[in-house]
């Protein structure tokens, strides 16, 4: 499952309100997302039991019993849809399942989808609790508007509203299973920060450490853990990119733009620049970009 590979289909998007007692007791086709916008649920997904609130996130994946009811008689208000990651064939025509797995038909098991979310690097959770309910709820009714007014390429706006929704209950699960990142996410902010103020010499990961309060040990390791690269090796790359704009853009002599970016000689810079570009810095300049 990869983001540069959605083609995201929504086939319902509505902003429901139940005033009365409900009770839903099914698995669905396809996925769905519920933001619990007013009232209570009593959600049991799988063997989970889940008491949820205002601002709770419902995720229910295709092919899994689940069983929604009302807490305290409170009436619902739940914006939600239902979707395909990837467009099929089928998409148009699949339905909105209220029965239970077993009860399906032949017929109705072939919209079955697969829960492709097994594959996603951070797993997401039946039920989030989010920090800041404002953003998805912001996003979800963009894409019930777009839904509903069907205004020409509203499948194209969709999608990229959905990919920013996905994001963020993405990023979301990912702080919240990680919560020494989310504490220091300032710290680690300003250190890129940093670095990119920094670009005209080498920084040490001492120096570091010491402008944002940390050993430099544990800055390693969040700072990997976080943006998937050291702080040096992030610094590196951000310098390379900005010679290879003056490469690109300019007429300065290649050993002029590596001592502007704190290389000590072109060898070092060439073997940096190849090591991140995957060619020698001169292939910019012989193509004429």
């Amino acid at each position: 499952m990869e983001v540069k590979n959605f083609t995201p289909y929504i086939r319902v998007a509505m902003d429901s309100k139940i005033e009365s007692n409900f009770y839903f007791n099914r698995a669905i086709f396809d996925h769905e997302i519920i933001y619990l916008k007013e009232g209570e649920l009593l959600a049991k997904i799988g063997e989970e039991t889940y008491h949820c609130t205002p601002g709770d996130i419902i995720f229910l994946r295709p092919q899994q019993n689940h069983m929604l009811k009302t807490i305290k008689n409170s009436p619902i208000h739940q914006p939600h849809i239902h979707f395909d990651f990837y467009y099929q064939e089928d998409s148009p025509n699949v339905k909105v399942s209220f029965k239970k797995l077993n009860d399906m038909s032949k017929a109705e098991m072939k919209w079955l989808r697969e829960d492709i979310t097994r594959q996603w690097p951070v797993q997401i959770p039946s039920v989030i609790r989010l920090r800041n309910p404002i953003i998805i709820e912001n996003i979800l009714y963009e894409i019930i508007n777009e839904f509903d007014q069907k205004l020409p390429f509203y499948e194209l706006n969709i999608q990229g509203l959905f990919s920013q929704l996905w994001s963020h209950l993405s990023r979301e699960s990912h702080w919240q299973k990680n919560e020494q990142l989310h504490k220091y996410l300032d710290n680690l902010q300003n250190v890129k920060a940093y670095l990119s103020h920094h670009i005209n010499r080498e920084v040490s990961l001492q120096e570091l450490g010491e402008m944002s309060n940390l050993s430099k040990y544990h800055l390693l390791r969040l700072f990997k853990e976080a943006y998937k690269v050291t702080p040096i090796k992030y610094h590196l790359e951000i310098r390379v990119e900005k010679a290879k704009e003056l490469i690109q853009y300019s007429n300065l002599p290649i050993t002029e733009i590596a001592a502007k970016f704190g290389f000590h000689s072109v060898h070092s810079f060439s073997r940096s620049f190849k090591n991140i570009e995957g060619v020698p810095p001169t292939f910019y300049r012989k193509k004429g970009f």
